[in-house]
Protein backbone atom coordinates (compact mmCIF):
# COMPACT_ATOMS: atom_id res chain seq x y z
CA UNK A 1 0.00 0.00 0.00
CA UNK A 2 1.62 3.56 -0.94
CA UNK A 3 1.41 6.16 1.25
CA UNK A 4 -0.95 9.07 0.35
CA UNK A 5 1.15 12.50 0.33
CA UNK A 6 -0.20 15.42 2.56
CA UNK A 7 -0.98 17.92 0.14
CA UNK A 8 -3.34 15.47 -2.03
CA UNK A 9 -5.11 14.96 1.45
CA UNK A 10 -5.29 18.71 1.76
CA UNK A 11 -6.33 19.52 -2.06
CA UNK A 12 -8.18 16.67 -2.67
CA UNK A 13 -10.01 16.06 0.70
CA UNK A 14 -9.91 18.88 3.41
CA UNK A 15 -10.80 21.58 0.67
CA UNK A 16 -13.93 20.47 -0.83
CA UNK A 17 -15.39 19.15 2.03
CA UNK A 18 -14.17 22.76 3.94
CA UNK A 19 -15.66 24.70 0.91
CA UNK A 20 -18.93 23.03 1.28
CA UNK A 21 -19.13 23.39 4.95
CA UNK A 22 -18.42 27.00 4.57
CA UNK A 23 -21.07 27.24 2.06
CA UNK A 24 -23.90 26.16 4.27
CA UNK A 25 -22.62 27.68 7.26
CA UNK A 26 -22.89 30.75 5.38
CA UNK A 27 -26.39 30.10 4.55
CA UNK A 28 -27.71 28.73 7.54
CA UNK A 29 -26.13 31.19 10.06
CA UNK A 30 -28.08 34.20 7.92
CA UNK A 31 -30.62 33.21 10.41
CA UNK A 32 -30.30 34.48 13.55
CA UNK A 33 -32.06 32.22 15.59
CA UNK A 34 -29.79 29.43 13.77
CA UNK A 35 -26.73 31.20 14.64
CA UNK A 36 -27.62 32.11 18.20
CA UNK A 37 -28.35 27.97 18.46
CA UNK A 38 -24.98 27.19 16.40
CA UNK A 39 -22.66 29.28 18.88
CA UNK A 40 -24.76 28.12 21.62
CA UNK A 41 -23.80 24.11 20.32
CA UNK A 42 -20.12 25.64 20.26
CA UNK A 43 -19.19 27.15 23.60
CA UNK A 44 -21.65 25.06 25.51
CA UNK A 45 -23.66 26.34 28.83
CA UNK A 46 -21.30 28.87 30.05
CA UNK A 47 -21.84 30.15 33.48
CA UNK A 48 -19.33 30.30 35.81
CA UNK A 49 -16.00 31.91 36.40
CA UNK A 50 -12.78 31.10 35.67
CA UNK A 51 -10.08 32.20 38.44
CA UNK A 52 -6.43 31.85 38.04
CA UNK A 53 -3.84 32.93 40.55
CA UNK A 54 -0.90 34.60 39.37
CA UNK A 55 2.05 34.83 41.14
CA UNK A 56 1.05 38.79 42.19
CA UNK A 57 -2.28 38.93 41.02
CA UNK A 58 -5.33 36.85 40.63
CA UNK A 59 -7.45 36.84 37.41
CA UNK A 60 -11.47 36.45 37.58
CA UNK A 61 -13.34 36.18 34.29
CA UNK A 62 -16.90 35.50 34.47
CA UNK A 63 -18.46 33.15 31.21
CA UNK A 64 -21.75 34.19 32.87
CA UNK A 65 -23.16 36.74 30.75
CA UNK A 66 -22.41 35.86 27.02
CA UNK A 67 -23.97 38.08 24.62
CA UNK A 68 -25.06 35.67 21.87
CA UNK A 69 -24.84 36.50 18.22
CA UNK A 70 -27.53 37.25 15.48
CA UNK A 71 -24.66 37.12 12.63
CA UNK A 72 -21.60 35.49 11.78
CA UNK A 73 -19.13 35.74 8.83
CA UNK A 74 -17.82 32.41 8.09
CA UNK A 75 -14.32 32.84 6.41
CA UNK A 76 -12.10 30.16 4.75
CA UNK A 77 -8.57 31.08 5.10
CA UNK A 78 -6.89 27.66 3.60
CA UNK A 79 -7.97 24.06 2.71
CA UNK A 80 -8.29 23.30 6.70
CA UNK A 81 -9.51 25.80 8.70
CA UNK A 82 -12.97 27.69 9.04
CA UNK A 83 -13.54 30.91 10.95
CA UNK A 84 -16.28 32.19 12.63
CA UNK A 85 -16.44 35.69 13.23
CA UNK A 86 -20.09 36.16 15.27
CA UNK A 87 -21.38 40.15 15.56
CA UNK A 88 -20.78 39.92 19.83
CA UNK A 89 -16.67 39.92 19.01
CA UNK A 90 -16.12 36.20 19.12
CA UNK A 91 -14.15 34.75 16.42
CA UNK A 92 -14.09 30.76 16.29
CA UNK A 93 -11.69 29.09 14.14
CA UNK A 94 -12.56 25.25 13.07
CA UNK A 95 -9.71 23.10 12.13
CA UNK A 96 -10.58 20.16 10.00
CA UNK A 97 -8.43 17.18 10.39
CA UNK A 98 -8.30 13.21 10.49
CA UNK A 99 -9.37 11.23 13.44
CA UNK A 100 -6.36 9.06 13.43
CA UNK A 101 -2.98 10.11 12.34
CA UNK A 102 -2.11 8.64 9.07
CA UNK A 103 -5.27 7.87 6.50
CA UNK A 104 -5.54 4.07 6.33
CA UNK A 105 -4.34 2.73 9.89
CA UNK A 106 -8.43 2.89 10.95
CA UNK A 107 -11.72 3.52 9.02
CA UNK A 108 -11.39 7.02 7.48
CA UNK A 109 -12.92 10.08 9.19
CA UNK A 110 -12.55 13.65 9.88
CA UNK A 111 -13.64 16.08 12.54
CA UNK A 112 -13.13 19.50 13.39
CA UNK A 113 -11.48 20.80 16.24
CA UNK A 114 -12.49 24.05 17.50
CA UNK A 115 -10.75 26.76 19.16
CA UNK A 116 -11.23 30.69 20.61
CA UNK A 117 -9.07 33.75 18.85
CA UNK A 118 -11.32 36.32 20.14
CA UNK A 119 -13.11 35.82 23.51
CA UNK A 120 -14.33 38.82 24.65
CA UNK A 121 -15.26 38.01 28.45
CA UNK A 122 -14.85 40.54 31.27
CA UNK A 123 -11.92 39.95 33.22
CA UNK A 124 -11.00 41.49 36.69
CA UNK A 125 -7.76 41.41 37.88
CA UNK A 126 -6.52 42.19 41.37
CA UNK A 127 -3.12 42.47 42.29
CA UNK A 128 -1.80 40.61 45.51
Amino acid sequence: MTEIQPDFIDKVLYAPVCGHVCQTLTRELQIPQKCKQFFSFLIGKADFSKIVLRRKKIEVTRFSAIQPPTQCKVIQPDNSHINLDFDNGWIISLRLHTAASSMGKTTPSLKFDTQGIEIPLPTEIWTL
